[in-house]
């Protein structure tokens, strides 16, 4: 029996009831019959109203597919949505049982569909009619029993990936006889990166394998926050120009995780010589107000040199001035709330990730002050990214862009935004007009 909550939410006018009923009972057989997850999810707006959530693999990953009224449901329906993986960071699915694999492609479309009319001898054609040439969008490549296919996204793909007509091209791989998500993933990225390599050099287009919208953008604000929030005031304080820009480009940045990561961070380095300086400036004086300092003897001397002795700025300092701009501006305490703010948060910075990170934060330590291991943490993911030296054996030290390791950095990308606003915010100075 169908929950009431869950009826109310798809019921529209014109809708039989019914035929509604009868259709939502459909869909959780075949999910059961398959082994797979159906659940409910209140709604945003109305927690008495009821959504339903589908999972569906994708590799390591769980992508959640929520009908949001009932021609979705009937949409699902209508084609075999239980023989098909999600090829999640992509927007692709594949199906083991059918050996296919399909992909949205992103880029300049146009060079594809001229392409296609290139391929029918219609591309004079379209160049010179003012009306639309009706050209068929498909062009096929084999080698060795495997075929791949540029086309229109089908039914499944359209369906599964948006629930909507697409004006897009797919690339459609079969004959692979890949059984598992990792094969999947290794034969869509050979194929599709020799093959756009090829548009490049030939055509000079860019084209790319759509992304999926990460799941967990950077934080936004819940309804409850927004209205309790003061509404603006005049500004009274005034930001850095490079920053503040380092800042937004990261906060725009949306999909691609290592950009935000090096956005956020760069914002921290700007202000590297400034608060390193303060650092050793610390140091300094902490030996002079030592009362036993003596100018005429050469062990308080030597005492005095050692505090400048780190004093040049080279790459090596790196880490050191990392973790004095994070000391000076970033509260012990404020930083342990931000981090325990979830069980998700806490869970994630407290643990290693394989691929990421070996550095812990040891949050479940109240005493321990974490600015330091932070520090470690952050420095040791930069490394990762910015350090793409290949030995050809092993690139286990190295974060590419678009990999499975960049989309687990969510978490510490959250962190590292939070210390680039306190940052911000601690050098910020009063506003002149």
């Amino acid at each position: 029996m169908i929950a009431e909550s869950i009826i109310n939410n798809y019921k529209e006018e014109g809708i039989d009831i019914s035929e509604l009923s009868t259709s939502i009972e459909t869909l959780y057989k075949r999910c059961t019959d398959a082994s797979i997850k159906i659940s409910e999810i209140a709604n945003y707006d109305d927690p008495s109203l009821k959504s339903i959530v589908i999972e569906r693999n994708a590799g390591r990953d769980i992508v959640n597919i929520i009908p949001y009224n009932y021609q979705r449901i009937k949409d699902l329906l209508s084609i075999e949505f239980e023989k098909y993986t999600f090829l999640y960071p992509y927007q692709g699915i594949c199906s083991y049982e059918k050996d296919y694999i399909e992909c949205i492609i992103s880029g300049r479309m146009k060079y594809i569909e001229d392409l296609f009319a290139l391929k029918e001898g219609k591309l004079e054609e379209v160049e010179d009619s003012e009306d639309e040439v009706e050209v068929k969008r498909e062009f096929i490549l084999e080698n060795g029993g495997i075929k791949v296919q540029f086309q229109e996204p089908t039914e499944e793909a359209r369906i599964l990936l948006h629930g909507r007509p697409l004006q897009q091209t797919s690339i459609i791989i079969t004959g692979t006889e890949a059984k598992t998500y990792d094969q999947v993933s290794k034969i869509l990225s050979k194929i599709s990166g020799s093959l756009f390599f090829q548009f490049d050099l030939s055509y000079g287009v860019v084209l790319e394998l759509q992304r999926a919208p990460r799941r967990h953008l950077l934080r936004g604000r819940t309804k409850e926050q927004v209205e309790q929030a003061d509404l603006p005031t005049f500004p009274k304080q005034e930001f850095d120009e490079a920053p503040l820009t380092l800042y937004w480009y990261g906060r725009k940045a949306h999909n691609m995780p290592l950009l935000q990561f090096l956005s956020f961070f760069q914002v921290i380095e700007f202000y590297f010589p400034i608060y390193y300086q303060a650092e050793i400036k610390k140091r300094i004086i902490k030996v002079l107000k030592d009362p036993t300092f003596r100018y005429d003897k050469d062990t308080d001397i030597s005492r005095l040199l050692g505090a400048f002795k780190s004093k040049s700025i080279t790459y090596s300092d790196e880490r050191t001035m990392l973790k004095a701009t994070i000391n000076e501006c970033v509260d012990a305490n404020e930083i342990r709330r931000f981090m325990q703010s979830s069980d998700k948060f806490k869970e994630q910075l407290s643990n290693k990730i394989k691929g990421v990170t070996d550095v812990k934060i040891p949050i479940s330590n109240q005493d321990a002050d974490l600015r330091n291991e932070i520090a470690e943490r952050i420095y040791d993911i930069r490394c990762k990214i910015v350090h793409t030296k290949s030995d050809g054996i092993d690139n286990s030290d190295i974060i590419l862009p678009f990999s499975p390791e960049a989309e687990l950095m969510y978490y510490d990308i959250i962190l590292l935004q939070y210390i680039s606003q306190q940052v911000l915010i601690n050098s910020s100075t009063a506003l002149k007009i």
